[in-house]
């Protein structure tokens, strides 16, 4: 089960975590995050400058139990929303 899978798991912030659902982040297959240009219905201008703050940047790989390449070719190509 992918659930249970810990390669199918990112440590996230509650922040990222909503957005990376949502699918206005991502991560390219270069493990730096990506951040969708289309235009989300969000308020709070904070949240927009923060996440765009991180397009472009690395993450920080864990040791042991790296992000599958599969899991994320997955979010990028069903869940990410580039522009609509």
């Amino acid at each position: 089960m992918n659930r249970l899978n810990p390669r199918n798991v990112l440590a996230l912030s509650v922040l990222h975590d909503k957005a990376f659902d949502l699918g206005m982040i991502t991560i390219n297959e270069d493990m730096t995050v990506r951040v969708s240009k289309k235009e989300f219905r969000v308020s709070d201008e904070f949240v927009v400058t923060t996440l765009k703050s991180y397009d472009g940047k690395p993450i920080e790989l864990p040791d042991k139990f790296r992000p599958d390449e599969d899991f994320l070719d997955y979010h990028r190509q069903n869940i990410f929303t580039e522009n609509d």
